[in-house]
């Protein structure tokens, strides 16, 4: 299990389309390595559940994009421990397929020969 920045670093810095937009932040920092992605300069602090997105304390405000009772604002630190056990249980249902198709992988470039 990756349980590092550095170790995810090493995995994700192939520059393909599928990882291109990924962003890597250090789960033990999080909350001051984050900066809003809709007000500059100011850090994530709260995480909204209903539009699935981080959010800064100026986002909450009244008349801002994740105020009102129509959204669901938590602490960023709550949001890392509400998601940390689904996302765990996607990551180790994704190494299983991984492991299957990689074993599938190996039976059919052993037994190419047989195709051709």
């Amino acid at each position: 299990m990756w349980t590092s920045t550095d170790t995810c670093l090493s995995v994700c810095v192939c520059k393909t389309q599928v990882t291109s937009g990924h962003s890597l932040i250090d789960m033990d920092n999080a909350e001051l390595s984050m900066e809003c992605g809709h007000h500059s300069g100011e850090q994530v602090r709260f995480y909204c559940d209903t539009c699935d997105g981080c959010v800064c304390v100026l986002c909450t405000y009244d008349g801002q994009a994740h105020s009102g009772d129509d959204h669901d604002v938590i602490s960023f630190t709550d949001a890392v421990a509400k998601h940390h056990a689904p996302l765990i249980a996607l990551l180790t249902d994704c190494r299983q397929r991984l492991s299957d198709v990689r074993a599938r992988h190996d039976v059919l470039v052993t037994h190419d020969h047989l195709v051709r």
